[in-house]
């Protein structure tokens, strides 16, 4: 796994307490998972400036990972269930990061922010 923009973007208040009740279980619909898994966004938790955890999230198949896990995002009954991926989604476009169709598109996009650092 990598990072393409180290920078990264803060969240504001209000994105911080969605996320968290999204790992938490608190808010959001439940959605099937797929078996693409292929994460292009994340959001990093730090405990001052230590990270301590992390949210990988593929909007293709709609699943995210959470590190470490929650009691919230572990299997419910026998079958894998995710939930919050359209609430982690509208917080990933207010931040005004891309999400593309095609995994070509999120190449080119860390080729161009590769480019401006040079």
């Amino acid at each position: 796994m990598s990072v393409v923009d180290p920078k990264g973007v803060p969240l504001n208040k209000a994105q911080i307490d969605k996320v968290l009740g999204v790992v938490m279980g608190e808010i959001g619909e439940e959605n099937m998972l797929a078996f693409c898994f292929a994460p292009h966004h994340g959001i990093v938790f730090y405990n001052e400036a230590k990270p301590v955890g992390h949210i990988s999230i593929c909007f293709d198949c709609y699943r995210k990972i959470v590190v470490p896990p929650t009691a919230a995002t572990k299997a419910k009954n026998g079958e894998e269930m995710d939930q919050g991926i359209e609430i982690l989604k509208q917080i990933i476009f207010e931040l005004g990061l891309p999400v593309f169709k095609r995994p070509e598109e999120y190449y080119q996009y860390g080729q161009g922010l590769k480019s401006k650092k040079n």
